[in-house]
């Protein structure tokens, strides 16, 4: 077999278009510069001049469409052999242009069933329930699960739910969630134990209270049972557990004046 020495890289490979570009100007039909350096050349072109590239590309966008239609057509097997070489010669590359690919296809994916859930809500419900009076006890363990995994998104959940209901404001977020807890060192606020920690209305929700950065502090499960849906500043004074020291931290923390007034200056960057 011929060979060829590529003019850019001085590397000799097999003089065919598989290695070298066609060029019917020359004698032997091929470029002087292998298929890599024709490519790293494009390539660097357009990083020199991206503006007059693009809008090369804009301008002729219908023909240049068209004959890479028939370049393809005319040199189908051709392609696809050295395709094939080159994903041969380049996995990692390929792997990335399938995670991009897939990452694609689930995003339009999402879009394709958030649009059918909307345009065939009564048929979906319609479904779910056919299979959960089909598979009740499998539907029953599989959602202990997900809660036991998931119990931070349960809570929002519930917290969001009865907002909702009553019309309050719900923007809590899960960063500012665990920024509240940092400042309370991952403790009770209202008792300082180092207990499984939960999300508090300071102001209870059937009172008005809203689930947001300036409303939630962590507590445990005793405290929170305890104050229910009790005034903060009639239930604590009384508490078994209570703390001056705790007291002004929470009031502080939560921006609130000695009369009991809440001033909504909290940082919005938790």
């Amino acid at each position: 077999m011929d060979t060829k020495i590529c003019n850019k890289c001085k590397n000799v490979f097999p003089a065919t278009i598989e290695w070298f570009s066609k060029d019917n100007r020359s004698q032997y039909g091929i470029g002087s510069i292998c298929r890599e350096c024709d490519r790293e050349r494009g390539r660097n072109y357009k990083q020199r001049n991206p503006n007059t590239s693009k809008q090369y590309y804009l301008n002729h966008k219908e023909q240049h469409d068209i004959k890479c239609k028939e370049y393809y057509e005319q040199n189908k097997e051709h392609i696809i052999a050295v395709n094939k070489l080159w994903s041969k010669n380049h996995p990692d590359a390929v792997k990335e242009i399938h995670k991009k690919s897939y990452q694609r296809c689930i995003i339009q994916k999402k879009e394709y069933w958030n649009r059918y859930k909307t345009l065939h809500a009564d048929i979906i419900k319609k479904r779910y329930l056919e299979y959960y009076q089909s598979n009740k006890e499998k539907c029953r363990i599989a959602s202990k699960k997900w809660k036991d995994n998931n119990r931070l998104k349960c809570n929002q959940h519930v917290h969001n739910y009865k907002s909702k209901k009553k019309s309050l404001p719900r923007t809590l977020t899960v960063s500012q969630w665990e920024a509240i807890k940092l400042a309370f060192d991952n403790k009770c606020a209202y008792c300082g134990k180092e207990a499984k920690i939960i999300q508090e209305h300071f102001i209870a929700v059937n009172n008005g209270g809203e689930y947001t950065h300036n409303n939630i502090v962590p507590a445990c499960m005793v405290c929170n049972t305890s104050k229910n849906n009790k005034s903060f500043f009639d239930w604590y004074p009384k508490y078994r557990h209570y703390s001056k020291k705790r007291e002004k931290a929470v009031l502080e923390f939560l921006c609130y004046d000695p009369n009991g007034y809440q001033q909504l200056k909290f940082a919005e960057t938790l």
